[in-house]
């Protein structure tokens, strides 16, 4: 970009300076004036640049340590792999029963589970992303048992207690997941 300016300013400085009357060697001593005070600029201003993205390509690769064993972020991804876990478990068991679950319901147990289970996976890692993914996969699951769990209990003939207990612990999920959020950000 600096180079395409002095190049313009240059031009427009000869065809001035010739059209004036003046000779080549003013109009080219005039270009080189221009131009090497702004290229020293341009340098100037490259440079913080350069060393800026420089280093934010350090940090990106710095590989982040995983979250402690007893930390509250990695009981919450522990937890939140079981809860995945269990979700793909349910759906292969509503596959396999005489009177199967409806399609959509088991296609939404197979890749919430598997999802959930690989996000906290990430989430051990320090991935912000899966981190992200996983509290609001977490969140939007304790609103969807909570609010099926009369459906649950009409059709299994369960007590609401047990038919709310899906919700229950993917709250607690997403509870700990958020009170994670500084460990997960955290660059070591």
């Amino acid at each position: 970009m600096a180079k395409r300016n002095q190049k313009k300013r240059g031009g427009a400085a000869s065809s001035a300076a010739s059209a004036s009357g003046a000779g080549a060697a003013s109009a080219a001593s005039a270009s080189r004036a221009e131009g090497g005070a702004g290229a020293a600029t341009a340098g100037a201003v490259e440079q913080p640049a350069q060393e800026a993205s420089r280093r934010r390509r350090a940090l990106a690769a710095a590989p982040r340590k995983p979250l402690a064993r007893g930390s509250i972020g990695a009981i919450g991804a522990y937890v939140g792999i079981g809860f995945g876990v269990a979700l793909v478990v349910l759906g292969i068991l509503g596959a396999v029963r005489a009177d199967t679950l409806p399609i959509p319901l088991l296609v939404a147990l197979y890749l919430a589970g598997s999802l959930q289970a690989a996000l906290c996976a990430m989430v051990l890692r320090r991935s912000r992303v899966a981190w992200s993914f996983a509290v609001a996969l977490s969140g939007t699951s304790t609103l969807v048992c909570l609010f099926s769990a009369p459906k649950v209990r009409d059709a299994l003939g369960l007590s609401i207690g047990v038919a709310i207990l899906p919700s229950l612990v993917s709250l607690v999920v997403t509870w700990l997941l958020l009170s994670a959020a500084a460990d997960v950000a955290q660059r070591d």
